[in-house]
């Protein structure tokens, strides 16, 4: 069991950070904290891990001989985790993590990407019960997953058109949203995510295709498969009556389903 190890120069303070990061850490997150003389930018300042219940925190401190560190992109603070001891889906699952789809990522660990869409198009995502301006009951989307509804939503529209020959995406601009999915069911920023290689050119697609709920149409396709096979087996033709009296009819047959469309990926 482990986690990430925050740098924080002695110019930025604990709580900006904290701040700063509510939204990978939560809005009330605690940090163990611990001061250092020489840190990975040779200067004085501190090393921060969040605190858990139940989960134990990497050791908190500066030790270059078991740990790797790297600077943030564009910020001031520093990214670090232990070298035999890398951070697991296990160690950073949120208490409350959303209905999802298990997606094996680089690291050879499954982790959970969370339903967006359900097939049919509808929202998945959690939202806020209430009372409209007009005053009648509303389901309104909460803003902390507005991004990955609306991205999940342009995703869908173009994956489950059937006329359309080919689906390209842009790595540069789906790649947020992968971190965005991680992000919703564990404490991840883009950050940490780029700092475990966790996406990849092959299971990106994984990624946006379990938002989609792409592996439940897959399920019904294949358990439709499987009874149409069944049913050939044991010599019942289509149409007749079965054993039961129960007719087959397009009333109680599956509902067809979208067709996956062929894959060109974009690599600029």
């Amino acid at each position: 069991m482990s986690g990430f190890l925050y740098y924080l120069p002695e110019k930025l303070p604990t709580d900006a950070f904290t701040e700063r990061r509510s939204g990978v850490f939560g809005p009330s997150a605690s940090l163990k904290r611990r001061s250092v003389d020489g840190g990975p930018d040779k200067e004085t300042g501190a090393v921060v891990t969040l605190d858990r219940p139940g989960i134990k925190a990497p050791r908190c401190g500066y030790f270059p001989e078991t740990q790797a560190w790297h600077k943030a992109p564009d910020a001031e603070w520093w990214l670090g985790v232990e070298t035999d001891a890398r951070p697991t889906p296990a160690d950073l699952i949120r208490p409350e993590p959303l209905s999802s789809h298990a997606v094996l990522l680089e690291d050879a660990a499954t982790w959970q990407i969370p339903i967006a869409l359900y097939m049919n198009g509808e929202i998945a995502l959690p939202r806020a019960l209430g009372v409209g301006d007009d005053g009648k009951f509303s389901m309104r989307p909460l803003v902390r997953y507005s991004y990955l509804s609306e991205q999940a939503t342009k995703f869908w529209q173009v994956w489950t058109q059937p006329e359309a020959d080919q689906v390209a995406i842009n790595f540069e601009e789906v790649w947020p949203v992968a971190a965005e999915a991680l992000r919703c069911n564990y404490f991840l920023g883009p950050e940490e995510v780029s700092l475990l290689g966790l996406v990849t050119t092959q299971n990106i697609w994984n990624i946006l295709r379990a938002l989609i709920d792409w592996p439940t149409v897959l399920r019904l396709q294949a358990e439709l498969a499987e009874a149409n096979q069944k049913k050939t087996s044991v010599g019942i033709p289509d149409g007749s009556s079965s054993n039961s009296g129960v007719t087959d009819s397009p009333e109680a047959m599956s509902p067809p389903l979208p067709t996956s469309n062929s894959i060109a990926e974009d690599t600029e």
